[in-house]
């Protein structure tokens, strides 16, 4: 029984960096110019939670561009609660790579509205004269791009929103999520 555990134990990482290491196993798809991806994401922001779903343009081996459409809802402080909603898109620079990892930075914008929810906006009534209002922001941040499949990969990020027009307290916020991104032709 032992020896059997033992020898599954010595070909299960054999077989594995075989699989990793084999061109017809790997990404066909990776990083060409002219390939379209989509993108589904969520994770935590300083604030709450985000969600998006992204169109993404490989515009050479390197760099790529990416549309999110983005659903973020928490607290601004302990009672006030807000849903905000928009587009950021930008732009991705591939550092380093390998057969299956892919590390990038981003730098891009976002445009969002912030609603602030009805029954938080006495109590923030105080701060502005609107329930809902305009956030514009820049953003810069670094991804891992880790293929499982030749079309699929998966997708740790994180970033920071440096926000430029609010009417909110808050200079910058924080968005570290994961995703999955499946290649199109």
């Amino acid at each position: 029984m032992f020896t059997k555990i033992k020898s599954t134990l010595f070909v299960l990482p054999l077989f594995l960096v075989i699989l990793l290491s084999s061109e017809n196993t790997l990404a066909q798809f990776r990083h060409i110019k002219g390939i379209s991806a989509i993108e589904l994401s969520g994770g935590i922001t300083g604030k709450g939670y985000y969600g998006s779903a992204s169109y993404l343009k490989y515009l050479s081996d390197k760099l790529y561009f990416a549309i999110p459409a983005r659903y973020e809802m928490g607290n601004l402080n302990d009672s006030i609660k807000f849903t905000e909603y928009g587009i950021a898109p930008d732009l991705n620079y591939s550092l380093f790579k390998t057969q299956w990892l892919y590390a990038s930075i981003k730098a891009g914008a976002s445009a969002t509205m912030m609603n602030i929810n009805s029954a938080s906006y006495e109590e923030f009534s105080y701060a502005v004269d609107k329930k809902s209002f305009l956030v514009l922001a820049g953003m810069i941040g670094v991804e891992l791009e880790i293929y499982v499949h030749d079309k699929i990969s998966l997708i740790p990020s994180f970033r920071q929103n440096l926000i430029f027009k609010s009417e909110v307290d808050g200079k910058s916020s924080y968005y570290a999520g994961f995703g999955i991104r499946y290649s199109i032709l």
